[in-house]
């Protein structure tokens, strides 16, 4: 996710320049050569799809008060020059302050969404004012009232410039249409393929690109993917309940594709395997 390929590129940037780096994770993460795995906790992410024992969502605040507690323990036990928060949830950040008190402005906290899914670690930041707060556009930062004074704006510096496109879509298109690697995927080399490739969640904004497709008027001569699935999103133990939020997102799109007549160019594809992606 991009949050995981935030850890990575920092991780490899403070090692190429010198600094050591101690990421505190879940015991699968590997974060390449030279990166400690002191700060791993013994328990594996609660989101891989073979774990065993596997994880439910009723045992999530149990997992992230044990997460919290190993994640103080690190700040704790590493005195490091500077702790790197990335999204954290208000247990993982009370652990940390607490750890790390009272040289508190040694954190520095990144913000990865808006106000409303930071809502519970808002106040903790609002009465910690030694803390450095980052977020990753100018938009996110002044969406947050009161607190954005205190917010910096540092960009994911995603390299553009290196992701490779087709001289000739159509003929691209046109190519892949035959290989049955793709047959899944609708193609067609006269219209054009846009797409969206994340989670089915309401952070994710598929409702948004899917609004913007229709009012934009891009329905009438593009064709619209969207792939993803159920990502990092917990179900219960009860089997037959699918009412968590990415399985109501999901229906909400599938809604708003038949009410607006876009089912002839928009397909919802389920995760892609990395040659399709």
């Amino acid at each position: 996710g991009g949050v995981e390929r935030d850890v990575w590129r920092l991780g490899r940037l403070l090692r190429s320049v010198g600094c050591e780096v101690v990421p505190v994770a879940s015991s699968d993460s590997d974060f390449g050569p030279g990166i400690s795995a002191r700060g791993l906790s013994s328990e594996p992410s609660w989101y891989l799809e073979d774990r065993i024992p596997r994880i439910y969502s009723e045992d999530a605040p149990a997992l992230l008060d044990s997460y919290a507690r190993h994640a103080g323990g690190v700040v704790e036990r590493e005195q490091a020059d500077a702790v790197v928060l990335l999204g954290p949830s208000p247990q993982v950040l009370r652990a940390a302050i607490g750890a790390a008190r009272p040289a508190v402005h040694r954190i520095i906290v990144v913000l990865c969404n808006g106000p409303n899914d930071n809502l519970p670690v808002v106040p903790i930041l609002a009465s910690e004012p030694d803390l450095k707060v980052l977020c990753l556009s100018e938009m996110q930062r002044s969406s947050f009232g009161t607190l954005a004074d205190r917010i910096e704006v540092v960009t994911g510096g995603i390299p553009v410039a290196a992701v490779p496109f087709s001289a000739d879509p159509a003929s691209r298109r046109r190519q892949l249409m035959r290989d049955h690697e793709f047959s899944a995927i609708r193609l067609r080399p006269e219209r054009p393929l846009i797409g969206q490739i994340d989670y089915f969640h309401p952070n994710k904004g598929m409702l948004i690109t899917l609004e913007a497709y229709r009012s934009s008027g891009m329905s009438r001569t593009h064709d619209l993917v969207l792939a993803g699935g159920m990502g990092w999103q917990l179900h219960s133990r009860d089997e037959t309940d699918s009412s968590h939020a990415g399985e109501l997102y999901l229906s909400a799109m599938r809604k708003f594709i038949h009410e607006n007549n876009l089912v002839g160019a928009v397909q919802i594809l389920g995760p892609l395997d990395r040659k399709s992606t």
